[in-house]
């Protein structure tokens, strides 16, 4: 009986602590929010309710125990002393000596110790199962998919990626349907659409972040789904529309997923990527140390440093979410120089807004209304289709040229 309830209440005393610091950290980290909004009473408010609930979580914890105590010691208490009484009385009877009571004394000394330990560890053990039970609540809602069993990988170089009636979604809301795509290694596509049609769940589809409810994707005729998935994303590398950055070094950031790669294939991803000439006017160069997530760099920088984090991995797919987002034009051109020479003999897929991105790659497939609406270079998609066309002036008026 109390074994559950330490184990339930723990749980409850764990989920009260999280809400605390969850709550706390976010308005850390949004505290010029805060005070431009004037809403500081507001969230100390928030904050301290947290506090108080996971306050009086532990103090219901205490009085568990405080009751397991007054409980447990009276009743241990009179079987002891109902024990010494049956044993005097069988002495009193002459069916007993008083060197027989020593003995089972003695005895019962020697049981109490290991059975009080095991009492001890079974109530303490019980905070740890309730740190467990939320630790697999999150596991058991992380299932990774697996190879079907029909291949055993992928062959040769990637040279084609097809998209064959694919359908994809979140649960029972489809996000897009019918989707049919080919490309090839050696040159550069882009996917474009208004904001949330879908693109970037349609790029996450290719390493197995999601999976297609219908139809298939092949990797140069082999379907992904015959692949293991660690199988496929070491072979394709991604970067992502919000840079992802440790609080480690420069280096040790883009040597990410490349544990082997040596510093001067480092210095080469950052010098293809166009970050090589911020990174050397640092104090410390490549040493330099991040803040978190890369505070210490700007929104550029940080792009440009998963950039090459990507290109340090010589991936045979580059998928770019937003990628020149963050960039001035200059620094657009050059990136878009470094990505057309890598298409070369690569598979790079870009999800783009800008008019001037969409024209560097060789293909656009425009994403609207649930499905690939139309497909081609940028100046046929401008000449012939006017959804394309009221999307490109939509974008113009929204993202800086």
């Amino acid at each position: 009986f109390f074994g559950r309830a330490l184990r339930d209440q723990s749980q409850s005393m764990r989920e009260s602590g999280s809400n605390v610091m969850a709550a706390f950290e976010e308005r850390v980290a949004q505290v010029q929010l805060i005070k431009a909004f004037g809403q500081e009473s507001r969230e100390t408010a928030v904050v301290d309710a947290a506090s108080w609930q996971s306050y009086r979580s532990t103090l219901r914890m205490l009085a568990i125990i405080f009751l397991l105590v007054l409980v447990l010691t009276p009743v241990s208490c009179v079987l002891i002393g109902y024990a010494f009484y049956y044993l005097m009385m069988q002495v009193i009877a002459g069916r007993m000596t008083l060197g027989d009571i020593v003995l089972l004394a003695g005895y019962g000394s020697m049981l109490a110790n290991p059975m009080s330990i095991i009492g001890s560890t079974w109530a303490s053990v019980q905070a740890s199962v309730a740190g467990l039970r939320r630790v697999h609540s999150v596991l058991d809602n992380l299932a990774e998919p697996v190879s079907d069993g029909r291949g055993d990988g992928l062959g040769g170089r990637i040279k084609q990626l097809e998209f064959s009636g694919v359908a994809i979604g979140y649960g029972a809301t489809t996000v897009l349907s019918g989707v049919n795509m080919s490309m090839h290694a050696g040159e550069m596509v882009a996917l474009a659409g208004p904001s949330g049609c879908g693109k970037t769940t349609l790029i996450h589809s290719i390493p197995r972040f999601v999976e297609p409810s219908a139809g298939t994707i092949t990797f140069g005729g082999v379907d992904s789904r015959a692949v293991a998935p660690d199988t496929i994303r070491a072979r394709v590398a991604f970067v992502f529309q919000n840079e992802s950055l440790f609080s480690i070094s420069i280096e040790d950031n883009i040597r990410y997923g490349s544990a082997g790669a040596s510093t001067a294939e480092v210095r080469e991803a950052a010098a293809m990527a166009g970050a090589a000439e911020f990174i050397d006017r640092l104090p410390d160069g490549y040493a330099t140390m991040l803040g978190r997530r890369g505070a210490r760099l700007s929104v550029g920088q940080k792009q440009r440093i998963a950039i090459a984090r990507a290109l340090l991995r010589r991936p045979e797919i580059i998928v770019l979410d937003e990628p020149a987002a963050p960039l001035d034009p200059a620094s657009e051109a050059e990136l878009l120089g470094t990505l057309t020479a890598l298409a070369r003999d690569r598979i790079v897929i870009i999800v783009a807004h800008r008019a001037g991105t969409l024209a560097a790659c060789d293909r656009v497939f425009f994403v609207h209304d649930g499905t690939i609406a139309a497909s081609g270079t940028h100046a046929h998609l401008l000449a012939t289709d006017r959804d394309y066309q009221a999307y490109l002036a939509q974008s113009a008026a929204e993202i800086p040229a």
